[in-house]
């Protein structure tokens, strides 16, 4: 009876091995298909047949963090390490779910030991780098991350390490709190127009040509910045002078305070910043147009190489000595603005394209002149030889008025196609100059609002 005991005893440990090793072949079969719940459902029977197994736990862990159940992958493989002290492959794995879920302390510590145990695995350094790089450990970031460029791993891993690297030295030094450009720049234009810089509709459109002169002021102060908290105040100064068309001389000043907060999520960062700024232009020095505006940015990056900025700005129009025939046509406005615009980065982020799209609606005092805009846009940049840049960028905006129009007795709807090619090159850290053209195409079917025109640039630009 002792040995038959024996001989059955042993027969159902035999079946039970086999039954956990055919989940676990299905079950990794299924991991290698994608089908992660279901080769998660084949671990964990695999788990209540063998539950002091490492292996079958450390296929559990796998299968959660492919699902982003971090919490019960960290329990998985923490208990793979219960069982075995001494399993080398689990760190690397508990490391990267630490890391994953934001922790980050526990994630450095597990992947320094991953380290040791497999220093041939250039992605634990790289991880190891960011880990400590969002614990601001920058002189144990930077031996990590270069310890992973000297692997020389996978084009893409050793541009992901050195763009790491890179931001160290920024983070290390505190920077200047105090910006300053100034642009002078001559342009001719062909078909001069009075749409001053955020407005979409043109009020005046002169049908003839003329060469102006323009210089641009721009300061920026940063009582706070670095990470996480940044905020400051910027202010501007913008000066065209017409040839001959003086009429249309533009005066722009702009104040503005500012505050914000960088941080990261999963290793991957982002800032949101609010402003208050305000405007306040003349036309031909005489008192034209004020801006109260309020703004929220949103910049966050999804990978390394994929940039995403949000914006929101809500802004107060009040035009000055309108020539208001009726109350029809007041354009003092509150303008609402949102969208987003997408980068993405390649060739060592040297060149990028972009597309975005801004929802644009003015709620304003006179029915002529409520409306509801779309603007899309599409763009690429790349450097060319001997430091010259080249930026392309095209943009289309629809704007359909919402009233029928007093005058012309029928809803006014435009059509705007917008051209920018522009060349650059810096000369030494504080000189640039640039060579811009414009080509704009404004259809509308209201003929009196229809104008084509051509402009050309050129600026030097000065900064600190």
């Amino acid at each position: 009876m002792v040995i038959l005991g024996g001989v059955l005893f042993s027969i159902k440990i035999v079946k039970a091995t086999q039954y956990r090793e055919l989940l676990l072949s299905q079950g990794i079969e299924e991991m290698g298909r994608g089908e992660y719940e279901k080769a998660l459902e084949r671990f964990r029977r695999a788990a209540e047949v063998e539950p002091r197994d490492p292996e079958v736990h450390y296929f559990l862990g796998l299968a959660y963090s492919r699902l982003k159940d971090y919490p019960s992958a960290i329990t998985a493989f923490e208990r793979v390490l219960k069982l075995d002290p001494k399993n080398r492959k689990v760190r690397y794995e508990l490391g990267m779910a630490y890391f994953l879920s934001g922790d980050y302390a526990r994630a450095a510590g597990s992947l320094k030991r991953a380290r040791k145990d497999d220093p041939s695995n250039p992605m634990g350094l790289l991880y190891l780098g960011v880990a400590y790089m969002s614990l601001g450990r920058d002189k144990e970031a930077a031996k990590a991350l270069r310890a992973c460029i000297e692997m020389n791993p996978s084009p893409e891993v050793v541009a992901m390490a050195r763009d790491y690297l890179a931001q160290i030295p920024e983070r290390e030094k505190p920077g200047e709190r105090l910006s300053l450009f100034a642009t002078l720049s001559f342009q001719y234009d062909d078909n001069v127009i009075l749409k001053p810089e955020g407005l979409t509709t043109a009020e005046l459109i002169a049908d003839e040509s003329d060469y102006r002169g323009v210089a641009f002021l721009w300061g920026e102060y940063r009582f706070l910045q670095g990470k996480p908290w940044l905020g400051g105040v910027r202010g501007s100064f913008y000066q065209s002078i017409h040839s001959t068309l003086h009429d249309f001389d533009v005066t722009d000043t702009s104040a503005s305070f500012f505050g914000g907060y960088r941080g990261d999520v999963m290793g991957l960062p982002y800032k949101v910043e609010a402003d208050y700024e305000f405007e306040y232009t003349w036309l031909d020095n005489k008192s034209y147009l004020d801006r109260h505006s309020g703004i929220v940015n949103l910049d966050f990056s999804e990978t390394s190489y994929l940039l995403t900025q949000v914006a929101y700005r809500g802004q107060k129009k009040d035009f000055h000595n309108q020539p208001l025939l009726e109350p029809v046509d007041d354009r003092d406005a509150f303008n609402h603005r949102a969208g987003f615009t997408q980068y993405l980065f390649f060739s060592e982020k040297t060149r990028h394209i972009h597309g975005g799209y801004y929802f644009d609606q003015d709620d304003a005092e006179g029915s002529n002149w409520d409306y509801t805009g779309h603007l899309v846009s599409a763009g690429f940049f790349t450097p060319l030889v001997y430091g010259v840049r080249l930026q392309l960028k095209s943009e289309y905006y629809w704007q359909n008025f919402d009233n029928t129009h007093t005058t012309f007795l029928t809803k006014r709807k435009d059509r705007e196609w917008t051209q920018h090619v522009s060349l650059d090159r810096d000369f030494g850290k504080y000189l640039n100059l640039s060579v811009y053209y414009v080509y704009q195409n404004h259809d509308s079917n209201l003929d009196v609002f229809e104008y084509d025109r051509n402009i050309v640039f050129l600026s030097i630009t000065g900064r600190i």
